[in-house]
This record gives structure tokens, C-alpha cells and sequence, in this order.
């Protein structure tokens, strides 16, 4: 983490606020993983073409996200079974800001992602009317049977392009939990691409593409899930989980 922090010097930073300008709430996604060993050159590469978020100093930022699904895993079979309309529901906390947000993440079948959120800085309490007027509005026939089902923890930074509306964050020590299993990633690293779906082509993309790394990540959600829970459909997914590499805890 160190020598990370130490090449992320080079980049130009800015604020929160002036990050709001490419918030894309409503955006096109591209995921892709990646060696950790990409890392130094992909930042020597961009470096001059983008800004990195920065906050009290801070530039690498502690995530901490609780899923939640039903006991029957409605919202990770929406994905496991390729349907083009998905939702995720998860509360997310930034450990460095102390903030926190109750997020419902819905992929359309236009392929946009649309992130809609409110401000929540501990875990919700689910029967609070609040939350469950928030909720009613994403996933109104079932919410009532959200459960915790996955924690997910990674370190983040976030870059802003100089010249598109474009965000790329950049996700490392990447960990599951569920109930008393853990699970850590060893060398990956996830690059996700957040645009508003124009051509241009990006710096980010044009080193991937350079490097011959194509789109092709599963969720943080769907992977973990898979990963540990027993007994659940994952067929479609065997052939990203037999090239990861992890280890148990």
C-alpha cells in the first residue's frame, strides 16, 4: 500500500465537489480485472490525463458494503441469469469521511447503470419508514424480505478525466465475509470504467486495450456470493471463478 500511495503522488487531485460534475448516476459501466502487477503502468500511462479524488490527504479510501437479498437469492439470480434488468441493494460506508449511503443500484435493459442513493451513515434499520419508502420505490413486492447477505470490503481510488466526462475507480484488497467464512483475492485488482456513454475513447481504455485486457468481471456481489455460499446456481459463472485466485480464512 505504500508504494501505491507513493505513485499516486503524481496525479493532479481535486475535490469532492468538483467531482459532482461527473457524478453519472446515470451512466454506462465497463469492468475489468486486472494483475496487480498492471498497476505501476497503468498510472506511469494516465497519470497526465487524469485528476485523483482526494480528501483530507487522503487519496486511497476504505470501502465497507453490506448486500442485502432474499433468503432465496432473488437479486444475485437476476444476474446469474443474464436478465438485461437487475438491482443490487447495499449500504456502503467510507470509513475515512465516516459517511454513509443506502444505495439501490438498477441495471437496465438498455445496459445503462442508474444509482440512486440516500444519505445513511450507519446500517439501516429496514422497518424504519424511511428506509422502507426508499426501498418501496426499487423493490416494492419483496423488500420486506431483504436480509443481510454479503459483506464486501476493498480499497478505492477514484479518477476523474481532464477532458470527458469520465470516472475510473481503481479497487484493491478486495475481502469477503459471510456469517464465519472470509475469503481474500490475491492479485486482483478491478478497474471500472463510468461514462455517460459517449464514443470518445478514454486513456484508461486505449492502455487496456494496448495490454490486450478485455471487458469481463463479474460483480463484487455475485462473486463473493458464489464463492461462499454452498449449494447455490453458479454455472454460469464457473468460467471467471476458475481463473481468479483466492485464499480461505
Amino acid at each position: 500500500m505504500e508504494e501505491l500511495e507513493r505513485l499516486l503522488v503524481a496525479f493532479e487531485p481535486t475535490s469532492l465537489e468538483e467531482m459532482d460534475a461527473v457524478s453519472l448516476m446515470d451512466r454506462c459501466d465497463n469492468k475489468y480485472r486486472i494483475r496487480e502487477s498492471l498497476l505501476a503502468g497503468i498510472i506511469e500511462f494516465i497519470y497526465p490525463h487524469y485528476k485523483i479524488l482526494t480528501i483530507n490527504q487522503h487519496r486511497i479510501f476504505t470501502y465497507e458494503t453490506l448486500y442485502y437479498d432474499t433468503a432465496d437469492y432473488t437479486l444475485y439470480l437476476q444476474h446469474h441469469n443474464k436478465k438485461l434488468s437487475r438491482l443490487k441493494i447495499r449500504h456502503r460506508s467510507y470509513n475515512e469521511t465516516g459517511t454513509g449511503f443506502l444505495e439501490a443500484k438498477r441495471k437496465t435493459n438498455k445496459g445503462r447503470t442508474i444509482k440512486n442513493r440516500m444519505a445513511c451513515n450507519h446500517l439501516p434499520d429496514l422497518q424504519n419508514a424511511d428506509i422502507m419508502a426508499f426501498l418501496d420505490k426499487f423493490f416494492p413486492t419483496d423488500q420486506k424480505q431483504l436480509i443481510p447477505a454479503l459483506w464486501v470490503y476493498f480499497k478505492r481510488f477514484t479518477l476523474v478525466s481532464k477532458v470527458l466526462n469520465e470516472r475510473v475507480t481503481i479497487d484493491t484488497e478486495l475481502k469477503y465475509a459471510m456469517n464465519d467464512k472470509e475469503i481474500s483475492m490475491r492479485d486482483m485488482v478491478i478497474v471500472e470504467t463510468k461514462r455517460n456513454g459517449k464514443a470518445e475513447k478514454s486513456m484508461m481504455k486505449t492502455f487496456l486495450d494496448a495490454h490486450k485486457i478485455s471487458e469481463g468481471s463479474m460483480s463484487k456481489y455475485c462473486l463473493g456470493t458464489a464463492l461462499l455460499q454452498d449449494g447455490i446456481k453458479k454455472n454460469n459463472f464457473k468460467s471467471f471463478l476458475s481463473k481468479i485466485n483466492f485464499t480461505n480464512q
